[in-house]
């Protein structure tokens, strides 16, 4: 069972396909007589209302309980709740104050489980925002993003979310209030954040400059505190002349005026802040598409990557009028290529030098490239292999003990030509 906690759950495939499917102006109705329970620790008014519709225009029906009717840890614990909601709906949604939360819901493992916030991340948000700054230049790589303040939850997601995507990602904040080293590791594993002092330093020549409120819900005791510490990080015309002339302005909303951005700014001709709101939902729905495309496939999307889900069904990226892409899947079986040929000729492409080590079995690729591997192993059905796992450019290959490591790695790089 798959789980959307933090945007890295997501490949760097993936998340370009939910950016693509986004775009779709049909949305199928994939979630007709379904359900989805959004469970609100926490209140909010965009993503209640992007998830709600989104929900609604999939076909689903959305349920939204406050956090005091279900007492998570009080009334009932957060594995009882989640088990009781998975007799009912086909996916949780939920906006908590802990992390853990999330985590122990998803560790339950009966419906996906979508993180709406936590004070680890805010993954729904990076698509939406992800989204936002494609539409309007058209694609993201080689783009920048300048974040100024906190390196609160969004940051982190919008981190990881730009490290995916091709985005550079800058990040200015006041000491004491900078990522953790933890967050920094896990940000790394996709890109190298570039870290500044100065928030000035950080928006030069940046396509996009993105701020969020200096006190989130919770911290309303620190806000005095706060204010002082955050001196000089206000976004206003002075700061924003420093970023290219283009550049667009991001806010996750809600926002305090005059504090962490002014109103020139945040109501002028660079802001994108409504758009970006409205994209939340877009986000939503092009997930759900692309989890249901599958399911009506008859396929799970496990541990499996969604990407090697997608080259299994032989889907095709089209271009169609208008300059959207979208995926298209052959609609019948003769028009796929022949497992053993893909096979063979994805091997001979992309697998650059084959290992062993008993029944392992690991194979090298370019980057990125490892879920093409993968899949191509998976469709051919060989019954030499008992599974296989995908990196960023390493495919672990499980042998059966009656063929072994050695002999599977052979036939391997034969077919690799080798």
């Amino acid at each position: 069972m798959r789980h959307f906690l933090e945007v890295d759950d997501l490949s760097a495939a993936e998340v370009a396909r939910v950016l693509d499917l986004a775009s779709i102006p049909d949305v199928p109705r994939v979630l007709t007589g379904k359900g989805m329970a959004l469970i609100f620790q926490k209140p909010s008014a965009r993503t209640r209302n992007s998830m709600e519709m989104a929900v609604v225009q999939l076909g689903g029906h959305p349920v939204c309980i406050p956090g005091d009717d279900i007492g998570l840890d009080t009334r009932e614990t957060v594995e009882d709740v989640t088990n009781a909601m998975a007799g009912f709906h086909a996916a949780v949604g939920a906006r908590v104050f802990e992390h853990s939360v999330v985590e122990r819901m998803a560790a339950v493992d009966r419906v996906p489980i979508v993180n709406l916030l936590s004070d680890a991340g805010h993954p729904m948000q990076a698509l939406a925002d992800l989204l936002t700054v494609r539409r309007e230049f058209g694609s993201l790589e080689g783009r920048s993003v300048a974040y100024v303040g906190d390196a609160n939850n969004v940051a982190r997601s919008l981190a990881i979310g730009a490290g995916l995507t091709g985005v550079q990602f800058r990040i200015a904040s006041p000491r004491g209030y900078a990522f953790s080293d933890l967050d920094l590791d896990r940000i790394r594993r996709v890109a190298e954040p570039l870290v500044f002092d100065r928030p000035e330093d950080a928006v030069a020549g940046a396509d996009a400059v993105y701020t969020d409120t200096w006190t989130s819900m919770g911290q309303e005791a620190e806000a005095t505190q706060r204010r002082r510490d955050f001196e000089g990080f206000r976004v206003d015309d002075r700061m924003l002349a420093h970023a290219a002339a283009d550049a667009i302005f991001l806010h996750c909303l809600p926002a305090h005026r005059g504090e962490e951005v002014s109103d020139e700014v945040l109501d002028g001709p660079r802001s994108r802040i409504w758009v970006q709101a409205a994209n939340r939902m877009h986000a939503v729905t092009s997930q759900s598409r692309l989890v249901d495309l599958l399911a009506e496939e008859g396929l799970t999307a496990t541990q499996a990557t969604v990407s090697r889900d997608l080259d299994e069904l032989g889907a095709i990226k089209v271009r169609v009028p208008g300059g959207e892409t979208v995926y298209a899947i052959p609609e019948h079986p003769a028009d796929r290529i022949a497992p053993e040929d893909h096979l063979r000729r994805v091997l001979g492409d992309w697998v650059v030098e084959v290992g062993v080590s008993a029944n392992l079995v690991v194979l090298r690729t370019p980057p990125g490239s490892a879920h093409v591997v993968a899949s191509a192993l998976d469709r051919a059905g060989m019954g030499e292999i008992l599974g296989t796992v995908a990196g960023d450019d390493t495919v672990f290959v499980v042998a059966t003990e009656k063929v072994g490591g050695s002999e599977l790695a052979a036939r391997l790089r034969e077919s690799a030509g080798l």
